[in-house]
């Protein structure tokens, strides 16, 4: 502690000084300190309560910068089994937040949040910097099941339920990448597939989370519940069109939407083609033999010999590698969604001559369409919707193997 009589004294003595001339040698007087000590621990003082006052001011900023509302796409992984969720992040300047279903699905108890020095808890799971990045309009988190949301940000023009809705029942919309939704009175919908003609049987709804409208639409042809597509949050309209952002995993897109033909009132979704049973898929990637195991007996070899006597070679000599035929097998045997990737002998995506694909996914679609043994796990005794493999080896265009 510093003696007060001692500054009184020290500012007198200044004071006489100024006026009498150029000073003396100073005499220390008992019991007070040097000027420049004082000056030094002054400065440090200083210098401790800005740097405190800068980080405190920082973290505050920091924290505040998560506060808001936030969409993004959430993966429930039970058993093998992956689910995309749309879940909505709603933070608050509380230190409090929930996280729900995008349409309220589910409940959404309350829990605490904190945010300081880049670690982010979100009530007893603690993130460290390294998994958290934040920006004015993305949250990345990347724990066991990495997240992404993005910012709910208010529409330039106010927009409201109603008027969406009705804008959609029974009309026809295109331009998300090959799909019409057919969205019918009563929130029946059908998703049919240019390519194919198929058409799957789903359920639509609008939500309205603080101010922002999303188009949800989820559900197969036996319940409405989970198997969500990515949410389309409403941006705007105009004639015949609806602007949206369409709300992908990994990324957004702004789409316009396009209204079609017009769909009779009371008329239900007629479903054509391949259907999904489950609200979930299987994809037992982690089973080397789930193809032969999930056939009926001698199955592969069927597939195997029927690829080697249909398939008519393509003598090509850069098409040497693996085509990667997957489908989608529900729970009454039946498959479909029938896709291909292609990779070079080193295991890299690349691109093989269509005519080769083409023949192989032609077969495939052909001759094992049905006749599948449904997908079972332990624990759960209803049958399920699974993801089957076929790889080929080709070398020059020739198939040299098939294995699963």
């Amino acid at each position: 502690m510093y003696n007060a009589q001692c500054i009184v004294n020290s500012r007198s003595a200044e004071a006489a000084q100024s006026v009498s001339g150029p000073p003396a040698r100073k005499r220390v007087t008992s019991g007070c300190p040097k000027q420049s000590r004082l000056k030094k621990w002054g400065n440090w003082l200083r210098v401790f309560f800005i740097i405190h006052y800068s980080l405190s001011i920082t973290h505050f900023a920091q924290a505040q910068s998560l506060v808001g509302s936030w969409v993004g796409i959430g993966r429930q992984i039970d058993s093998g089994f992956v689910c995309p969720l749309p879940v909505y992040l709603q933070v608050r300047s509380d230190s409090t937040y929930t996280l729900d279903l995008i349409d309220r699905a589910a409940a959404a108890p309350r829990s605490t949040w904190a945010f300081s020095g880049g670690r982010l808890r979100l009530d007893t799971a603690t993130f460290l910097p390294e998994q958290v990045r934040l920006t004015a309009t993305e949250l990345h988190i990347n724990g066991a099941v990495p997240m992404q949301f993005w910012r709910v940000e208010p529409t330039n023009v106010p927009i409201s339920e109603e008027p969406v809705r009705a804008l959609l029942i029974n009309r026809v919309w295109a331009g998300l990448s090959g799909k019409r939704y057919h969205f019918h009175q009563g929130g029946q919908a059908c998703i049919e597939y240019e390519s194919t003609g198929d058409r799957d049987s789903r359920c639509w709804t609008i939500a309205v989370r603080d101010g922002a409208v999303f188009i949800v639409v989820k559900g197969n042809r036996i319940d409405c519940s989970r198997n969500y597509d990515a949410p389309m949050q409403v941006l705007g309209s105009r004639a015949n069109q609806l602007i949206v952002k369409l709300l992908l995993p990994n990324e957004t897109q702004v789409v316009n939407l396009t209204a079609g033909e017009t769909l009779p009132p009371g008329k239900d979704c007629a479903a054509i083609g391949f259907q999904l049973c489950s609200s979930c898929l299987h994809v037992p990637y982690e089973q080397a033999d789930a193809f032969d195991k999930k056939g009926p007996p001698g199955r592969f070899y069927a597939v195997r010999q029927r690829l080697l006597a249909d398939y008519k070679p393509v003598n090509v000599p850069a098409q040497t590698g693996i085509v990667q035929v997957r489908c989608l097998v529900n729970c009454e045997g039946q498959a479909g969604q029938f896709t291909a990737i292609t990779y070079s002998s080193n295991y890299q995506q690349t691109q093989f001559d269509g005519r080769i694909v083409n023949q192989l996914l032609t077969i495939m679609r052909t001759y094992f369409a049905t006749g599948w043994k449904p997908g079972r796990i332990q624990k759960i005794d209803r049958p399920l919707d699974y993801q089957a493999t076929v790889n080929i080896r080709l070398v020059a265009g020739v198939i040299t193997d098939v294995y699963p």
